[in-house]
Formats: C-alpha cells, sequence, structure tokens
C-alpha cells in the first residue's frame, strides 16, 4: 500500500516506553498529523500532544461523535480536553506524556476532587 518509507525506531524498552520514542520520532518526521481517537486513548492524546508541541498540526477523527477536530493551537487541545470524561483525565495523570499532563493540571475546572 503505497510508497511510504519506513523508518526503524531504536529503543530497547518495551511496551510505554517503546510506544512512547515511536510515537516522538513519528511527531519529528511528520508533517502533519491524521489521529482516529475512540475518545478514550491516551496515546492518541500523547500524539496530538506530542505534534503540538512541535507546532505541527492535526486533523483528529473522533469516532464517538462522527466528528473531526483541527488542532494547532493549545485551544484546539484544551476544547478536545474539556469535553473528556474523568475516567480518560485519570489515565492523562496516569500515563500522558509530560506535555498533555500540563493541559490538564493547569486547568482545575478539568480535575474534580
Amino acid at each position: 500500500m503505497g510508497n511510504w518509507q519506513f523508518v526503524q525506531v531504536d529503543s530497547k524498552g518495551t511496551g510505554r516506553v517503546f510506544y512512547t520514542a515511536k510515537d516522538k520520532k513519528m511527531a519529528e518526521i511528520a508533517d502533519y498529523g491524521f489521529i482516529l481517537w475512540d475518545g478514550k486513548s491516551i496515546g492518541s492524546l500523547n500524539n496530538i500532544a506530542e505534534l503540538l508541541q512541535l507546532n505541527k498540526p492535526s486533523l483528529v477523527y473522533h469516532s464517538q461523535t462522527k466528528e473531526f477536530f483541527k488542532i494547532k493551537s493549545s485551544a484546539d487541545l484544551e476544547n478536545i480536553l474539556s469535553n473528556i470524561e474523568d475516567d480518560v483525565l485519570a489515565s492523562i495523570l496516569e500515563k500522558g506524556n509530560t506535555f498533555l499532563k500540563s493541559y490538564v493540571t493547569k486547568q482545575p475546572s478539568l480535575i474534580q476532587e
């Protein structure tokens, strides 16, 4: 399918360590991201955040709502995060990358005590 270039990611880790290294490399190489998101996957949110951190836009398809979201700015990411469920917020705090976590922790209204 296509003539896509194959890039090997050098990572000695497995699991989350490997996927973090892979996602960082993808964001570094990409000009633009297209992300399919189920409304729960922290990996997808991490990918969005990695791209945004590098000032690279992404288009996110939310499969539960059947909507597309253009992510070009912090405000766009905050818009997606403002509509997620509490269990997803908890997962971000546990598994999210530092950049993604910063969006959740700087918005006290997202974290209900």
